[in-house]
C-alpha cells in the first residue's frame, strides 16, 4: 500500500443524517497529478436524489468512531462511487 493510501471495509456517503450511499472496499488516495484526494469504492445502495443534494460527507466508520471528509464533487454509476474530496 503507498503511504497516504487509506482502505476500508465498509463507508457512507451522507447527505446530512440521511444516507446517500453505501459502499464497500473503499480506497481512498492522493491522485498523483492533481494533488487532489479522491475515494473510489463498489457501490451496495444508494439514492440519485440524495446524491446530487450539496454538502455531501464521505463517512469512514472504524474501531473507534468515523472519520468524515467533505465531498467536493462525486459520481456514482451502477456499481462504481467516485469522489473527490475537500479539505485534506
Amino acid at each position: 500500500m503507498e503511504p497516504g493510501t487509506i482502505r476500508g471495509a465498509r463507508g457512507l456517503v451522507k447527505a446530512a443524517y440521511l444516507t446517500a450511499a453505501e459502499v464497500t472496499g473503499y480506497v481512498l488516495a492522493k491522485e498523483p497529478l492533481t494533488g487532489a484526494w479522491m475515494v473510489r469504492a463498489t457501490v451496495v445502495t444508494s439514492d440519485p436524489y440524495l446524491l446530487a443534494q450539496p454538502d455531501l460527507v464521505f463517512v469512514a466508520p472504524h474501531k473507534g468512531g468515523a472519520w468524515r471528509w467533505p465531498i467536493a464533487s462525486c459520481r456514482c454509476a451502477a456499481t462504481t462511487f467516485e469522489a473527490r474530496l475537500k479539505g485534506i
